[in-house]
């Protein structure tokens, strides 16, 4: 990039140059919008489960069984953080008015 930046620059005008990288960059922002999952409310286990399944690899799940003494599959661990999560009442998620405290 920088070996070419003035004769590029030179060949387009400093504001075409600069309209040129706007546009490399808005198009990067719009791939990852469209192709990056949302990990919005997902532990680290789920994403791990999610890129395992997407990408075929399974060694960082062989990996997480082991540090958490191989109890079972990480897929049944999911589901059942899920129902413990839902089981939790309006009032004992985000903020706590009595000690000011977010849980």
């Amino acid at each position: 990039m920088a070996s070419s930046f003035l004769s590029v620059a030179k060949a387009l005008t400093w504001p075409g140059f600069f309209m040129l990288l706007c546009g490399i960059c808005l198009g990067s922002c719009l791939f990852l919008y469209v192709y990056l999952p949302e990990t919005a409310g997902k532990s680290l286990e789920e994403m791990a489960a999610y890129f395992a399944e997407i990408t075929g690899d399974r060694s960082i799940l062989d990996v997480e069984e082991k540090l958490h003494g191989g109890g079972g599959d990480l897929e049944l661990n999911k589901i059942d953080q899920r129902e413990v999560s839902t089981e939790m009442s309006s009032d004992q998620k985000g903020f706590n008015v009595a000690n000011g405290a977010l849980s």
